[in-house]
């Protein structure tokens, strides 16, 4: 039983997410108007299975992508384009030459890793009877390295808007990336390297592309607070326009 659960009498189970671009028309790198969630669930798609020996985004996996994503044939080549764009973005990278490496190597590497932890509140501070809060979601990418796993999260966003600066989308996804290393450190019994964001539309730059998130301890911490803020609110019925401002 999860802190989610019991504050609903069993019939609903909670959860803390962060979600990328909403399903609206936007031009791409071409210019052309394309639907930016399709566009994100494509280029996961693709990163999902490229292979050890791939330096640029494998034709078979772009055209499949765009089947599943881009049901009409006007605008399909544009929106082909940009995903490609953005998976060869990942493949020039560290973490894509990691990948890589990781992969030759036969190393556990997890790509699209389910999560459903419960992280536990700050003290043991209970919350309606219970000590932790339930969390669901997706890990982009667990990587192998002589640290320990390192979470990636890759990121489709635009700059520009409320994201004009790496660190302002940074800031944005923080709390998404805390929670996700301390649902890896339930996982796996050990911490995380660390835990990176990338950006991978060509808006951002070729020099801006991969951003660390803090996570260490005082961050995590904050997170665990979060969640017993956020099971807080539902236990009393508040819903903030912001549940960031729970911690405020």
């Amino acid at each position: 039983m999860d802190a989610g659960t019991a504050l609903d009498d069993g019939a609903r189970r909670e959860r803390v997410e962060a979600f990328d671009e909403p399903a609206e028309q936007h031009a791409g790198p071409d210019g052309v108007s394309m639907d930016r969630a399709a566009l994100g669930r494509a280029v996961h798609a693709v990163l999902e299975h490229v292979g050890p020996t791939d330096l640029e985004a494998p034709s078979h996996l772009i055209d499949r992508a765009v089947q599943a994503e881009h049901e009409e044939e006007a605008g399909a080549e544009a929106f082909a384009s940009a995903v490609r764009r953005m998976v060869n973005r990942f493949l020039a990278s560290d973490a894509g030459a990691q990948l890589r490496a990781a992969l030759a190597d036969g190393l556990d590497v997890r790509r699209e890793v389910a999560l459903h932890a419960r992280i536990r509140f700050p003290r043991g501070d209970a919350v309606g009877g219970f000590d932790s809060l339930l969390v669901k979601g997706s890990i982009d990418l667990w990587l192998p390295t002589a640290d320990g796993v390192l979470v990636i999260d890759h990121k489709t966003n635009r700059k520009g808007g409320a994201f004009d600066t790496p660190e302002a989308l940074a800031a944005h996804y923080a709390w998404q990336l805390r929670l996700y290393a301390l649902a890896t450190e339930r996982a796996l019994g050990a911490d995380v390297a660390g835990t990176r964001l990338l950006l991978l539309d060509p808006s951002w730059g070729e020099e801006t592309l991969e951003v660390p998130v803090d996570v260490s301890g005082d961050a995590l911490e904050d997170a665990r607070r979060l969640c017993r803020a956020f099971a807080l609110a539902e236990l009393e019925g508040r819903y903030p326009e912001d549940w960031r401002s729970l911690l405020a």
